[in-house]
């Protein structure tokens, strides 16, 4: 599996550059939860390793399907099982939904999309020299379909998004279901989302932004999840269950 080899490659990457953390028994406790939460995935027969890494910050974080990562950061706001299940959930849809091969697979196609825009644009230069109107016509009709896409693969990749908004809010719901199938509290992540915009808001003050154009503001992620549990909650009473 390529996707898997190239989060390896990038987990391998990760705690090269922080260091490996944790004790041997929140190793233990963390691949627990984990396992749980893969096992109702449709990956549960991937080879999955979750892991910490040595850094005060708080955050959790999937490099691909198959390998998650937790800081020592994370582990400091002493998140109780339902919650830490919640943040590893979250991550683990990460890698089911192959959110991180998608921004290689956007990073590429900008690259490509480049390489044909500037070809475009010497044949187009060439075909206006050559007063060859009807061919002139064409390229520029194919530049203004092709610029809006690589203007956004190109943002998308200076800013280094790895993930946006959609894909965190369906990480967060998929993650929420996988928790629950577990046998977890569906408020679980939620919780965990609170206690760490609170130690964030401590460590970096008003420096701290809440909401990026990677994530949804905390608001908005607590609010999907109280919908999703609600629609579920519906359906659980209407088929008996």
């Amino acid at each position: 599996r390529s996707g898997y080899r190239m989060a390896e490659k990038n987990y391998n990457l990760v705690m090269a550059s922080l260091g490996k953390g944790g004790s041997p028994q929140q190793h233990e406790w963390v691949r627990r939860l984990g396992y749980q939460i893969v096992d109702q995935s449709p990956l549960r027969d991937l080879h999955w390793t979750f892991d910490i890494a040595k850094t005060p910050i708080p955050n959790a974080l999937c490099t691909g399907e198959g390998f998650v990562v937790v800081t020592e950061g994370l582990l400091a706001l002493d998140l109780t099982d339902d919650e830490m299940a919640g943040v590893l959930g979250h991550e683990v849809a990460h890698g089911v939904r192959r959110h991180s091969q998608i921004f290689e697979e956007r990073y590429q196609e900008a690259k490509r999309l480049t390489t044909e825009l500037r070809r475009m644009e010497r044949d187009a230069a060439q075909a206006e020299e050559e007063n060859d109107k009807h061919r002139l016509q064409t390229l520029r009709s194919r530049l203004t379909a092709m610029t809006p896409r690589l203007q956004y693969l190109s943002d998308f990749v200076e800013n280094q998004q790895a993930y946006d908004q959609h894909e965190e809010e369906e990480a967060d719901v998929q993650g929420m279901q996988y928790a629950v199938k577990a046998g977890f509290d569906p408020y679980g992540e939620g919780r965990a989302l609170i206690k760490l915009r609170n130690r964030s808001v401590e460590l970096f003050g008003q420096a701290y932004r809440e909401g990026s154009r990677t994530h949804p503001p905390l608001k908005r992620r607590l609010e999907i999840q109280t919908l999703v549990q609600k629609r579920w909650q519906s359906e659980w009473e209407k088929s008996g269950k």
